[in-house]
């Protein structure tokens, strides 16, 4: 399964402990910087994704990771490809569909031509 990976790196990781900070919303509201500390620690890296790329103008955010999460790439997975036979089908269909449109090569349009006047009837012979 292909998947697309972005990196981010904790310049500066905070010092302050997790269980001083009083709970606030997603996560816990850090004294010593006036910040809310979302806890990622039971998030799957799309949700980290999702949570991150929603920060309004580039604004930091700061959060609590697992040992896990750290120094490797959150990957994000690539939506689910269809099934073999899925495409399978989708492929007969579209053949199915194109031999409709073209005339089979045993079939002969009859065109019809009406002459104004008496029908004139012109005969050849070959060979004397």
């Amino acid at each position: 399964m292909h998947t697309s990976a972005v990196s981010r790196r904790i310049a500066e990781p905070c010092s302050q402990s997790w269980a001083a900070m009083t709970p606030q919303g997603p996560g816990r509201r850090c004294a010593a910087c006036e910040k809310v500390v979302i806890d990622f620690t039971q998030k799957t890296d799309a949700e980290i994704l999702a949570v991150l790329r929603a920060a309004v103008g580039g604004k930091q955010t700061c959060g609590r990771f697992g040992a896990s999460q750290l120094n490797r790439p959150l990957q994000l997975p690539a939506p689910p490809r269809a099934a073999w036979w899925q495409t399978a089908v989708a492929a007969t269909v579209a053949l199915l569909g194109l031999r409709t449109l073209a005339p089979a090569a045993g079939w002969a349009q009859q065109v019809e031509q009406h002459l104004p006047g008496p029908a004139a009837l012109l005969l050849s012979q070959r060979g004397r």
